[in-house]
């Protein structure tokens, strides 16, 4: 067990009972505060002040770029699907509609991404 010098070893280890709603609302505390149960404790214990982590926001487009870059892989798959049924797969016309459905939901998606980032970037 690795610890500070000067530091006395934390080999002492405490219990306590929560309520389901008391967990949850210790469980939020945590999230907001960005620290280990035993970290909190230990402030509250001592009367540490805690304070609320930063947040860090997570950029739109990001979470955009991720989402274009999977419709590709879905119009991969779907390229590889036509290319098996040009090979002679059996097609049906259920299948054959189902998939004009889906390719046109897919560019459907595409193009109002497109837009977002173009409003959010600008058009170039």
């Amino acid at each position: 067990m690795k610890h500070n010098i000067g530091e006395s070893p934390r080999d002492i280890v405490v219990k306590t009972r929560l309520s389901y709603d008391e967990k949850l609302e210790f469980d939020n505390i945590l999230k907001r505060t960005g620290l280990s149960q035993a970290e909190y404790l230990r402030c509250a214990i001592f009367g540490t002040p805690v304070q609320e982590a930063p947040k860090i926001e997570a950029s739109p487009i990001e979470g955009l770029e991720k989402l274009l870059a999977q419709y590709g892989r879905i119009g991969n798959n779907l390229n590889q699907i036509a290319r098996w049924l040009n090979g002679g797969g059996s097609l049906d016309r259920e299948l054959c509609r189902d998939l004009r459905l889906y390719v046109g939901e897919l560019n459907k998606l595409k193009f109002d991404s497109m837009k977002i980032i173009g409003n959010f970037y600008g058009s170039h």
